[in-house]
Protein backbone atom coordinates (compact mmCIF):
# COMPACT_ATOMS: atom_id res chain seq x y z
CA UNK A 1 0.00 0.00 0.00
CA UNK A 2 1.14 3.54 -0.87
CA UNK A 3 1.85 6.55 0.98
CA UNK A 4 -0.59 8.22 -0.46
CA UNK A 5 -3.12 5.03 0.16
CA UNK A 6 -2.45 5.32 3.46
CA UNK A 7 -3.08 8.71 4.04
CA UNK A 8 -6.51 8.86 1.85
CA UNK A 9 -7.60 5.99 4.21
CA UNK A 10 -6.74 7.63 7.10
CA UNK A 11 -8.96 10.66 5.82
CA UNK A 12 -11.91 8.94 5.04
CA UNK A 13 -12.45 6.97 7.93
CA UNK A 14 -11.39 9.91 10.63
CA UNK A 15 -14.03 10.78 12.59
CA UNK A 16 -13.05 14.21 13.11
CA UNK A 17 -13.27 16.45 9.20
CA UNK A 18 -10.23 18.34 10.30
CA UNK A 19 -6.78 17.73 9.59
CA UNK A 20 -3.71 19.60 10.75
CA UNK A 21 -0.48 18.81 8.55
CA UNK A 22 1.40 17.59 11.73
CA UNK A 23 -1.41 14.78 11.98
CA UNK A 24 0.75 12.76 9.25
CA UNK A 25 3.84 13.48 11.11
CA UNK A 26 4.62 9.36 9.61
CA UNK A 27 4.65 10.52 5.89
CA UNK A 28 7.49 12.11 4.47
CA UNK A 29 7.60 16.30 3.41
CA UNK A 30 7.59 16.22 -0.29
CA UNK A 31 4.62 13.14 -0.22
CA UNK A 32 2.88 14.36 1.64
CA UNK A 33 2.60 17.82 -0.12
CA UNK A 34 1.88 16.08 -3.18
CA UNK A 35 -0.49 13.87 -1.94
CA UNK A 36 -2.90 16.28 -0.09
CA UNK A 37 -2.63 18.62 -3.44
CA UNK A 38 -3.97 15.65 -5.11
CA UNK A 39 -6.49 14.95 -2.40
CA UNK A 40 -7.84 18.81 -2.81
CA UNK A 41 -7.87 18.13 -6.77
CA UNK A 42 -10.33 15.23 -6.46
CA UNK A 43 -12.32 17.21 -4.08
CA UNK A 44 -12.10 14.77 -0.97
CA UNK A 45 -10.18 17.95 1.11
CA UNK A 46 -9.76 21.63 1.11
CA UNK A 47 -6.98 23.80 2.81
CA UNK A 48 -8.69 26.58 5.06
CA UNK A 49 -5.95 27.62 6.49
CA UNK A 50 -1.95 27.18 6.31
CA UNK A 51 -1.61 23.35 7.55
CA UNK A 52 -5.23 22.97 8.14
CA UNK A 53 -7.75 20.87 5.57
CA UNK A 54 -11.16 19.75 5.94
CA UNK A 55 -12.81 16.56 4.53
CA UNK A 56 -15.68 17.89 2.15
CA UNK A 57 -18.54 15.83 0.34
CA UNK A 58 -21.35 16.50 -2.03
CA UNK A 59 -25.01 17.51 -0.71
CA UNK A 60 -27.54 14.84 -1.30
CA UNK A 61 -29.78 17.66 -1.82
CA UNK A 62 -28.27 20.58 -4.29
CA UNK A 63 -25.80 18.29 -5.26
CA UNK A 64 -22.87 21.16 -4.10
CA UNK A 65 -19.57 20.56 -1.86
CA UNK A 66 -19.92 21.56 1.50
CA UNK A 67 -17.89 20.59 4.54
CA UNK A 68 -18.61 17.38 6.16
CA UNK A 69 -19.36 18.14 9.41
CA UNK A 70 -22.97 18.26 11.01
CA UNK A 71 -22.35 21.10 12.68
CA UNK A 72 -22.49 23.49 10.05
CA UNK A 73 -19.76 26.16 9.51
CA UNK A 74 -20.28 27.54 12.79
CA UNK A 75 -19.44 24.02 14.33
CA UNK A 76 -16.80 23.55 11.95
CA UNK A 77 -14.98 26.73 12.59
CA UNK A 78 -14.87 25.83 16.73
CA UNK A 79 -13.53 22.50 16.26
CA UNK A 80 -10.53 24.11 13.79
CA UNK A 81 -10.14 26.49 16.49
CA UNK A 82 -9.74 23.77 19.32
CA UNK A 83 -7.42 21.86 16.94
CA UNK A 84 -5.14 24.72 17.01
CA UNK A 85 -5.12 25.66 20.54
CA UNK A 86 -6.66 29.10 19.41
CA UNK A 87 -9.16 30.91 22.51
CA UNK A 88 -12.47 31.70 21.71
CA UNK A 89 -15.69 32.55 23.44
CA UNK A 90 -18.86 32.71 22.67
CA UNK A 91 -22.29 34.37 23.99
CA UNK A 92 -24.03 32.79 26.73
CA UNK A 93 -27.02 31.77 24.54
CA UNK A 94 -24.43 30.06 22.26
CA UNK A 95 -22.95 28.46 25.21
CA UNK A 96 -26.25 27.15 26.54
CA UNK A 97 -27.28 25.33 23.29
CA UNK A 98 -24.45 24.08 22.68
CA UNK A 99 -24.05 22.56 25.99
CA UNK A 100 -27.79 21.10 25.32
CA UNK A 101 -28.79 23.78 28.83
CA UNK A 102 -31.32 25.43 25.81
CA UNK A 103 -33.20 24.59 23.24
CA UNK A 104 -33.77 27.59 21.26
CA UNK A 105 -31.48 28.36 18.53
CA UNK A 106 -29.32 31.53 18.66
CA UNK A 107 -30.14 33.69 16.30
CA UNK A 108 -26.85 34.64 16.06
CA UNK A 109 -23.91 32.95 16.44
CA UNK A 110 -20.94 35.19 17.61
CA UNK A 111 -17.34 33.63 18.19
CA UNK A 112 -14.98 35.99 19.59
CA UNK A 113 -11.51 34.76 18.99
CA UNK A 114 -8.51 35.64 20.74
CA UNK A 115 -4.49 36.66 20.15
CA UNK A 116 -4.20 35.39 16.63
CA UNK A 117 -3.84 36.56 13.57
CA UNK A 118 -4.30 33.33 11.70
CA UNK A 119 -7.34 33.35 8.37
CA UNK A 120 -9.84 30.82 7.95
CA UNK A 121 -11.20 30.47 4.51
CA UNK A 122 -14.82 28.29 5.38
CA UNK A 123 -16.17 29.22 1.75
CA UNK A 124 -16.10 26.65 -0.86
Amino acid sequence: MTNQEKILIKIQKSETPVFLRQDFFEYPSSTLSKTLNKLIKQNIIKRVSKGVYVRIRKNRINDKWMFDHNGGKDGLLIEILKRLNIDYDTSQLVFDFLNGDSNQIPANFNIQVYNTTRKINLEI
